[in-house]
């Protein structure tokens, strides 16, 4: 029987099959644990880990504190490409990492197609 974080890293290397602009892909906790990987650029992923629930909760406190509701998605632009958080479930989330250029309506829409299988296993 293949282990549930096996099956989330088989989800989040299909979501880098389907979006070859993808570095990168991790599912952490709202405390920064990281639960399951599939990183293909030169990153720690237990700090990238740590770092997207610091950003995930800033968003969130900014979205309450502007009367905004809940957050919904992320995205932080910089020189060198893109990172995208989205929740998963309360206190779960899925982030990537993205190469400059990328086109993010298609990596959004497949962002939440992956969410939606990966909620089935969790």
């Amino acid at each position: 029987m293949v282990s549930v974080r096996k099956q989330l890293e088989e989800a989040l290397a299909e979501l880098h099959e389907r979006v070859p602009e993808v570095q990168g892909a991790i599912i952490s906790r709202s405390d920064g644990l990281l639960i399951a990987d599939n990183i293909n650029v030169d990153i720690n992923k237990n700090i990238m880990a740590a770092m997207v629930a610091s950003l995930s909760n800033v968003g969130k406190r900014v979205s309450t504190e502007l009367n905004k509701g809940a957050t919904k998605t992320i995205m932080v632009e910089s020189e060198q490409g893109y990172i995208v958080v989205m929740e998963i479930k309360p206190h779960i989330t899925l982030a990537t990492i993205l190469k400059p250029g990328s086109n993010i309506g298609l990596v959004l829409l497949e962002m939440q197609r992956s969410i939606e299988k990966i909620k089935k296993m969790l």
